[in-house]
């Protein structure tokens, strides 16, 4: 539960925030996409509707018709649940992290 997002601190502008989370989030799914899985997009259950909801994130923007008070709450609530998904994500993939990437065998197949 020690696991933080590298984001601006608190006291930086909100859009700026929520761009940093976007692309943080973006990140995440890139070096996800270059791991041992094939198809990020069809991992099953839990996991697969975290990457898809991560995949929404990295669109997210302020709402201008809502209130500071507001948009900081959902912006809270957005840093917390990418916060708990990417533990639960990296927990359940961890037999994936055990198996040799198909580079990495290549690598000693020829070396």
């Amino acid at each position: 539960m020690e696991f933080e997002l590298l984001l601006p601190e608190d006291e930086a502008p909100l859009d700026t925030r929520t761009v940093a989370l976007a692309q943080w989030c973006q990140g995440f799914l890139y070096g996800l996409g270059g791991s041992a899985i094939q198809d990020v997009g069809r991992l099953p259950g839990e996991v697969g509707e975290i990457v898809r909801d991560l995949s929404e994130i990295t669109r997210v923007g302020v709402d201008g018709d809502q209130n500071s008070e507001s948009n900081e709450s959902a912006y809270a609530e957005l840093v917390e649940f990418v916060r708990v998904g990417v533990q639960l994500v990296f927990e359940e993939l961890s037999p994936l992290r055990d198996q040799p990437s198909s580079r990495a065998r290549r690598f000693t197949e020829i070396g």
